[in-house]
């Protein structure tokens, strides 16, 4: 028995603990090649995205980096120039040094880079550490902008990862998803699966969408209840990450990279508590904090956290976070400096 526990769990392994970078090739390649992939099961974005770069043959003209709330901008945003979205999961600095490392490396460096700013992305977050894929070339950005690390070093404990090899629950877990890891390449963005499209934007499955609107007020609040404190204690400020920060925009700037912060809008029950709730008060800080940041290096500002100044409604919102791409068109139009290339846009995803 424990053959087989042994054998499965290696083979399926959901979680990735030890086929993350040779899993992260196939999928790749249809993408590169102009597919969309549909039902990509649990994977490493961030080495998905190494492998994105290192084989990608042309320089984009526009990129996005951020968390999975920006993952909604698209291709059609953009008409006129190309365009790629390299948002992830819990995106953080440790993440953006590493994507520019990246780039760098690959002459890949864009005129435009769209940086999505949110509250805790320059404050001291240890419990994501999905960065730790690509901590080498975080190390590498870290030296070439002279900074020591911002990061505790890597406790990532290799004993605890072939532990799964033997796990009775692991197995368990790799059995019942197991018929949920087929992927495959398709031509069509609005499918009953989650798709990853060839411009690195996502598009929810069918069932995401609908049961995520119908059951919006549910999660707003268990969103207000539980994580929302969570946040606020991750915005505390960190001056290392402020001044790690501060360097990289320098950086960008000295190689001729436009840089712009997009600010995704939160719910409007979500965004009721920042503003009113006293306890929530750093969050707000927060936004303040990095808009002086962009007024004094001459950065353009895409977006708000609070979604009246939008004009956003309810129905924008698939959850207490995540808009449409239909709204995040609002949010471009209806920010007071929108890019120039987007103020016309054609085509855009509803």
């Amino acid at each position: 028995m424990l053959t087989v526990i042994t054998v499965v769990n290696y083979k399926v392994d959901c979680q990735q603990h030890f086929c993350a970078d040779t899993f992260v090739k196939a999928p790749s390649q249809y993408l590169l090649n102009g597919a969309n992939v549909a039902n990509l099961p649990n994977y490493d974005e961030r080495l998905m995205l190494r492998e994105l770069i290192s084989h990608t043959k042309t320089q984009k003209e526009v990129l996005v980096f951020g968390s999975e709330r920006l993952l909604s901008i698209n291709q059609g945003f953009f008409p006129y120039e190309t365009f790629f979205n390299y948002s992830i999961s819990n995106a953080v600095l440790q993440d953006y040094l590493a994507f520019i490392q990246l780039l760098n490396t690959h002459q890949q460096l864009p005129e435009k880079l769209i940086l999505g700013i949110e509250p805790n992305l320059l404050n001291l977050n240890e419990q994501h550490t999905d960065w730790r894929s690509l901590e080498k070339e975080y190390q590498e950005m870290l030296q070439q902008l002279n900074i020591k690390s911002i990061s505790q070093s890597s406790n990532y404990n290799t004993t605890f990862k072939w532990i799964h090899l033997f796990s009775p629950s692991y197995f368990i877990q790799n059995i019942s998803n197991y018929k949920d890891t087929d992927y495959y390449a398709t031509d069509q963005i609005f499918v009953q699966d989650p798709v990853k499209c060839t411009d690195g934007s996502l598009v929810l499955g069918e069932e995401q969408r609908s049961t995520n609107r119908s059951n919006l007020d549910h999660t707003l609040q268990q969103f207000i209840q539980y994580q929302l404190p969570q946040l606020k204690q991750s915005s505390q400020p960190n001056l290392s990450y402020r001044k790690c920060f501060k360097k990289l925009l320098s950086y960008l700037q000295k190689n001729d990279v436009e840089v712009i912060f997009y600010f995704p809008p939160y719910h409007h029950k979500v965004y009721q508590q920042i503003a009113e709730n006293a306890q929530f008060k750093a969050i707000h800080d927060t936004e303040q904090y990095y808009k002086s940041v962009a007024i004094a290096n001459g950065i353009e500002i895409i977006g708000s956290y609070n979604p009246t100044s939008l004009q956003l409604d309810h129905l924008d919102f698939y959850n207490h976070q995540q808009v449409t791409a239909a709204a995040t068109k609002k949010v471009f139009r209806n920010t007071e400096n929108p890019i120039k290339s987007a103020v016309a846009v054609e085509g855009f995803r509803k």
